[in-house]
């Protein structure tokens, strides 16, 4: 769990310091790209790793306004 909620905040950063056409914008309720990301043990993650071994993936964005 905690490399999914890790792999969710680092997705969330760098897709903040790209503008929407880098990003590529994705449909509601379509397939996710592909990505890879640093885990918090410092292995990559991949989601379409998760997603073979039969995993369900929830990418949480919390914008965190204090």
């Amino acid at each position: 769990m905690k490399k999914l909620v890790m792999a969710g905040c680092c997705l969330f950063l760098a897709t903040s310091l790209l503008s929407a056409e880098e990003r590529g914008e994705v449909a509601v309720g379509a397939k996710a790209p592909d990505f890879t990301v640093i885990g918090i043990d410092g292995m990559p993650l991949r989601l379409s790793e998760l997603t073979a071994k039969g995993k369900r993936v929830v990418l949480l964005f919390d914008r965190a306004h204090w």
